[in-house]
Order: structure tokens, then C-alpha cells, then sequence
């Protein structure tokens, strides 16, 4: 994968460091994995807007692309972040010319979850931010229990708006060769499905 040289500076002023675990809606006596995938919906102006300079976004290596979604495999969650498999990329005249890995999730665990940022691990570069996720909304927990292999899995479904601030839009309008985003601009949805099943240890676990 190649990463325009001129975005290699301004890349690295905006690497994030990211930290630490999360795990979502697991019982606490209970070992858990956690699976699902989050889907991103870019809305079709910023689609046109992109084929117009010749851009795409797609996802890859792990990662799929159908029309205008993308869809990134949970590959674990932690405290404050929710962990994907798969690479994002901006694809210029055929070619990818920018690329993320592992697309991840990072919110603040210390307040109700309204926003959240989208990391992603550039080669040689490190975490670097480039969304934010705004006007989240979560559903109740779906609670489904096996008592035959003692599991208890929990489903939780995440939704929410796709926007970038000053510093994730002039990144991404650096990369993409073009002018097309300001901060706070509407560039479409995202869903998050969180399945997270525990082997439970205890008869309450399993009630």
C-alpha cells in the first residue's frame, strides 16, 4: 500500500495513542469473546462528491465493500474501544493511495456514550484519527442463555452519525487530493452489533 508522502507529516501530528480494554455487556464472573461488526453508510452526495475528484472508500483485507457500505468484523472490545479486522482505504484512479488497518472504535467510558472516534493503524505511522461518531444511540441488551452450554450471550446494536472535526477533515481532504470536507460536514451512519458471548460459572449467570 502506498501513503502520499506530502500526508506523512500531518498524519503523525494527528497519531493518537490508543489504549487500554473494554468488554461489552459480559458478566463479570464470566470470560467472554466478543463478535458482530460494524457497518459505515456513506451517504450518497459524499459518494458523488468523491467520484468527482476520482476517489473511493472502500474496505479491504478482511474488510468488504457493497455499494455504499462498508462492514468491518468485531475482532475484540475492550475499556473504551470496540477492536475491528480490515483496512480502509482511499483509492485514487484505481489505486489505493492512503490506507488504514483495524479500524477501531475509541469512546470515553466516564460519561454516557454520545460520541466516539474512529482510529485507524497507518503503517509506519501509527494510530491515527480520521471520524467521529456523533448522536449515538444504543439498544437494550437481547439476552439469549443456553443452559446446555452454560453460555449467556448478549446482543447490543450501536447506532450513529458519521461527521469529522477540523483537524480528521483537512487529513482526509489532504489525502484525498481535494477541498470536499469541513469540519463538522454529514458523511453518513454507522452500526455497530456487539455479540458477546460469556461461559457462565454460576446458576445466576444462566438465569
Amino acid at each position: 500500500m502506498n501513503i502520499r508522502t506530502k500526508a506523512v507529516s500531518i498524519i503523525a501530528a494527528a497519531a493518537l495513542t490508543v489504549g487500554a480494554s473494554m468488554a461489552v455487556a459480559a458478566p463479570a464472573q464470566a470470560k467472554s469473546k466478543v463478535k458482530g461488526n460494524t457497518k459505515i453508510t456513506v451517504d450518497a452526495a459524499v459518494v458523488g462528491a468523491l467520484a468527482s475528484v476520482g476517489v473511493q472508500i472502500k474496505a479491504g483485507e478482511g474488510g468488504k465493500s457493497k455499494g455504499r457500505t462498508l462492514t468491518f468484523p468485531i475482532s475484540g472490545a475492550g475499556d473504551g474501544f470496540i477492536a475491528h479486522r480490515g483496512q480502509l482505504q482511499i483509492i485514487t484512479d484505481g489505486a489505493v493511495t492512503a490506507a488504514g488497518n483495524e479500524p477501531k472504535i475509541q469512546y470515553p467510558t466516564d460519561v454516557p456514550l454520545t460520541t466516539a472516534t474512529i482510529v485507524v493503524d497507518v503503517p509506519g505511522i501509527g494510530a491515527t484519527s480520521l471520524f467521529t461518531v456523533v448522536n449515538i444511540k444504543s439498544s437494550k441488551p437481547k439476552v439469549r442463555i443456553d443452559k446446555a452450554k452454560k453460555t449467556r450471550t448478549t446482543i447490543i446494536v450501536i447506532r450513529g452519525s458519521l461527521t469529522v472535526d477540523a483537524g480528521q477533515a483537512g487529513l482526509i481532504n489532504l489525502l484525498v487530493g481535494s477541498d470536499l470536507l469541513q469540519a463538522d460536514a454529514a458523511l453518513g451512519k454507522t452500526v455497530t452489533k456487539t455479540v458477546t458471548t460469556a461461559k457462565c460459572k454460576n446458576k445466576a449467570c444462566t438465569r
